[in-house]
């Protein structure tokens, strides 16, 4: 759920199942999300916190540079996904420099009190990693880096970069017992 704006900057879009939580140490036990972006503790069930979000963000890095995710399976079954998540491990290929690497790793770190982003200065560990070096994260906040790429559309309600789809709004009145 990641678009781009007028400006070629990335928005995150579709927050119907987002949670804020009361504390730092709170949990939740909501299972939803695109499989391959689950964290392992959302797999095992066993509670989690703002942490599945660094690991979100690692899967993200990943498919940015590889064109998959990393705990794809070929053929998206599901379970197979889970099991990938369960071993945690990522392969890489000659696309991924040691910095992407690095951030990666440190970002899907099965242990989410031990995950990059988790720990007490959260975020700002992130920002200083190799990775990111170069960035200027308050010129970026106010855009004035130009993006890579800037999409071309003609107005805030033009939707022709979107993928077209069918809308089925058709309604099935009969009811089977």
């Amino acid at each position: 759920n990641v678009v781009l704006d007028k400006d070629g900057y990335i928005k995150l879009i579709d927050f119907g199942f987002a949670k804020q939580l009361p504390s730092r140490s709170a949990r939740t036990y909501t299972l939803c999300g695109t499989p391959e972006y689950l964290a392992p503790e959302i797999v095992f069930g066993r509670g989690h916190n703002k942490g599945v979000d660094w690991w979100a963000i690692g899967i993200l890095i990943y498919e940015m540079i590889a064109g998959y995710s990393t705990f794809a399976d070929p053929y998206g079954d599901q379970a197979q996904i889970c099991q990938n998540i369960k071993r945690g491990k990522s392969k890489f290929s000659n696309k991924f420099d040691a910095a992407s690497k690095e951030i990666i790793t440190k970002l899907l770190t099965a242990d989410q009190a031990q995950r990059l982003g988790s720990k007490k200065d959260g975020a700002q560990n992130v920002r200083k990693m190799r990775f990111f070096k170069g960035i200027s994260w308050d010129k970026m906040l106010h855009k004035e880096i130009q993006a890579p790429w800037i999409p071309s559309v003609k107005s805030r309600f033009d939707t022709s970069l979107f993928d077209p789809y069918q809308v089925d709004d058709t309604i099935d009145y009969s009811f089977k017992d």
